[in-house]
């Protein structure tokens, strides 16, 4: 019994191990980067993830993009990815740049409370819409249409 018990465990933990460590089927392997934002007064740590259809030769459209916040939180952050990953194969939504961003615990709070209550949250937001488009805007093809 304690043989099959501790079989069942090992082949699990591989099953997990391997589950959680699937390559995505339309993205590349993600890179970091950090800018220093001039809104924040502060570095920006981020995680970048584009499609493999960038890569083809000349693709003649650009990509939406989505902003992942709290990317630190690798579990949470692997699973919107792997959804992402799982509807454009479906071709549920189109191919995206994804860009994961980095809270860490110092500035977890300024950055999602408003500048009316003394935090940096519309900063924030003018980073994104600012800095980071401009920064994504040099390196890819990309939509600059934001949604709130």
């Amino acid at each position: 019994m304690i043989m099959k018990t501790s079989l069942l465990i090992t082949a699990l933990l591989i099953f997990t191990s391997t589950t959680f460590s699937q390559d995505f089927s339309s993205y590349d392997n993600s890179f970091k980067k950090t800018i220093f934002s001039q809104y924040l007064k502060d570095s920006v740590h981020l995680e970048i993830t584009v499609p493999h259809e960038l890569k083809e030769s000349q693709h003649p459209n650009n990509f939406p993009v989505i902003y992942l916040l709290d990317s630190q939180l690798k579990s949470n952050y692997k699973y919107n990815l792997q959804t992402i990953d799982y509807l454009n194969s479906l071709e549920s939504m189109p191919h995206t740049i994804i860009v994961g961003i980095t809270f860490s615990r110092h500035n977890r709070g300024p950055w999602t409370v408003p500048n009316a209550s003394g935090g940096k949250a519309d900063d924030l937001i003018d980073f994104i819409t600012d800095e980071l488009n401009q920064e994504l805007k040099n390196l890819y093809p990309i939509y600059l249409t934001l949604i709130y």
